[in-house]
């Protein structure tokens, strides 16, 4: 007896292989038979004539961990097709833990880092606080205890929560380097702190962790101050786990802005460690510009990921199947101003003092000091070469970039802008695709590319802002872009597609029993109607999720029924065998 059957499906298993008409029946957590299955011997029936039955997508690049203890159902990403997420990704696990420091989750508690670092000006909260000082305020504010130290203890108070999706850690850099140095950990670690370290690497991998991250930009803190040493070290016990080595590589390098260095600095570690790598959401250092530029460095830098390939590194990358990687969005174009609307309580306020000659010299001031960087046009035109305006009270403006708007009236862009607010503070605007759509596709469909989100878990609703006048959403791509990168896919078949988002995934991070549609395999399932499949990645005028996706199915439970969340809370917290 079954307890679901999903019947006249075409089945993608997520092998490559070509697709096939069968049946699927599910019993308890797995699936029981494949085949032309007799309905009648079924508790449950789900008929997907019609329809494709594919494995539940994996993320391999998620910050769920650092949310799913303020919000343990991952709606955007279930709505999506997503039944499992890696996370742990850039060094910022939220495990292991020291006595001294609280790694932050910079989405979820924002409240509580501001409590404790009030900043109008802070271009992002702190990536870790003093624990003594963070635990009180997170039981205040949200009812949480501060009380596992060990990977282990956070995956067993992770499973106490109703969790919709399966979740795969990673053993984070920055969470290693501070449960051993404490605060004290911007600096070069001593040989005995990286003795440390080596025993909560083989700790954490012993625990179920399926690799380690690496986070590697100036504010990835503390993983940013680690030489190769300290990081091959570490590799070398990854490698004795066959676990997966990722890493958010080096964006700016001695202060400037430098993607290959990055790029070679990880290869340099992979292959001084042997281990199995994969590059965190690969970009372009030409994002925004000239298009022909764009496709010629996309080629390039794939050139060189093969060439390390064929020098021997076991090497994958994951990379957003949407162009623009704007993480939130704020429809307000009063948002670029939001440290001066919090001061002045309402968009409405901010755009009468916009009247007042010093204040706006006092905006210009602060822009171009770097408290403000976003809004700097002196050489370049800054976020408004990117900001549409999508709603005003001149009409006739809608659809255009600001910047745009701007130099066709030959004026100073940032003052546009401000007039544009003190005219209309209501003005809403969304975020321009790049103009590197094409450059982007050679590397989101390549045969080493794997799709990725890098969210957290939240819902399409949460609003991340601390100003209720400005508020902040999840930008479309979070929503769609699982859906996304189905309808714009390159590859030859849609069996391979279906293949780079489940059973690619799950082979290189090692996730056992997931990814493919086989006897004996956990039932993560999605039932996608592609007829109707649609993504709403480019619509910044309101929040969807996609259509097409009516069933998702995690561990033998339905967890999405035709665009409504059960509530199921089947998602389980895995471990590395």
């Amino acid at each position: 007896m079954y307890d679901l059957l999903i019947k006249n499906g075409l089945i993608v298993d997520g092998t490559g292989k070509e697709a096939y008409p069968a049946d699927i029946g599910i019993t308890g957590e797995r699936i029981a038979g494949i085949g032309a299955l007799d309905e009648k011997k079924a508790a449950a029936v789900i008929d997907a004539h019609g329809r494709m039955v594919v494995p539940g997508f994996i993320e391999p690049h998620s910050h769920v961990d650092m949310t799913v203890l303020f919000h343990p159902s991952a709606e955007s990403y279930l709505m999506q097709g997503v039944t499992t997420v890696v996370a742990g990704n850039c060094g910022h696990a939220m495990a292991p833990m020291g006595d001294q420091v609280y790694r932050t989750a910079v989405d979820a508690d924002r409240k509580m880092t501001e409590k404790l670092n009030p900043e109008f000006f802070g271009v992002l909260p702190p990536m870790f606080l003093e624990q003594e000082k963070a635990a009180p305020l997170l039981k205040e504010l949200y009812g949480l205890d501060l009380d596992w130290h060990s990977l282990e203890e956070f995956m067993d108070k992770c499973s106490s929560l109703p969790i919709d999706c399966n979740i795969a850690l990673l053993a984070g850099h920055s969470a290693i380097r501070n449960a051993v140095m404490g605060m004290d950990c911007r600096r070069t670690a001593s040989p005995e702190e990286i003795s440390r370290m080596e025993e909560l690497m083989r700790e954490c991998m012993q625990q179920g962790a399926f690799g380690f991250s690496t986070g590697r930009d100036p504010s990835y803190e503390s993983s940013v101050y680690a030489d190769d040493e300290e990081i091959i070290r570490l590799l070398k016990i990854v490698r004795e786990y066959d676990g997966i080595f990722t890493s958010h590589t080096a964006n700016f390098v001695n202060g400037a802005f430098d993607r290959m260095s990055g790029y070679e600095e990880f290869f340099r570690q992979a292959k001084a460690s042997s281990v199995k790598a994969n590059i965190s959401h690969l970009q372009l250092e030409s994002e925004g510009g000239d298009r022909n530029e764009a496709v010629a460095e996309a080629k390039k830098l794939i050139r060189y990921i093969e060439k390390m390939e064929s020098e021997g590194v076991d090497l994958t990358y994951d990379v957003m199947p949407v162009a623009d990687v704007s993480f939130v969005m704020c429809p307000y174009l009063a948002s670029v101003f939001a440290p001066f609307v919090r001061m002045l309580g309402s968009r409405q306020r901010f755009a009468e003092c916009l009247a007042a000659a010093d204040f706006r010299k006092m905006i210009r001031v602060v822009t171009e000091s770097g408290m403000l960087p976003s809004a700097d046009t002196r050489h370049s035109d800054g976020i408004f070469g990117r900001l549409s305006v999508m709603e005003c009270r001149d009409a006739g403006l809608t659809g255009s970039l600001v910047s745009d708007l701007a130099k066709a009236e030959n004026r100073d862009v940032l003052e546009y802008a401000m007039d544009l607010l003190m005219r209309d503070p209501d003005t809403k605007c969304g975020m321009s695709f790049q103009s590197c759509r094409e450059a982007y596709d050679i590397l989101i469909y390549h045969r080493l590319a794997m799709p990725c989100i890098d969210n957290s878990s939240s819902d399409k609703d949460a609003d991340y802002s601390l100003c209720p006048e400005l508020p902040e959403y999840p930008a479309p791509l979070y929503l769609s872009s699982m859906p996304c990168y189905i309808l714009n896919s390159r590859f030859s078949s849609l069996e391979e597609t279906i293949r780079h988002m489940t059973g690619m995934v799950a082979d290189r991070f090692g996730i056992e029993a997931r990814g493919v549609l086989k006897e004996g395999n956990y039932a993560d399932i999605v039932v996608i109607d592609m007829n109707s499949l649609n993504s709403y990645e480019n619509d910044w005028a309101e929040r969807r999720y996609p259509d097409g996706i009516d069933y998702v199915i995690v561990n033998g439970k339905v967890t999405v029924h035709h665009l409504k969340h059960t509530g199921a809370a089947a998602g389980r917290m895995l471990r590395k065998r």
